[in-house]
């Protein structure tokens, strides 16, 4: 679907330097493209796994190897 009035705001934004401005021009409809799904695995060895839904992003630093 072409709309030259949607077209142009892109332009408009795509263009324009300043984040305040840019923002201001118009509010776009967001459209989520792409979900992405993480997994992990482990060995059952591992001590300190963060499981929270952000632990995937942290730091292996507080793991623990045992036997």
């Amino acid at each position: 679907m072409a709309d030259p009035e949607i077209d142009a705001v892109i332009e408009r934004i795509q263009t324009e330097g300043d984040v305040g401005k840019r923002n201001a021009q118009v509010k776009l409809p967001s459209i989520t493209l792409l979900e992405l799904t993480f997994f992990r695995v482990y060995s059952s060895r591992l001590s300190g796994i963060d499981f929270s839904p952000f632990g995937g992003y942290q730091s292996l630093k507080p793991l623990q190897v045992g036997s």
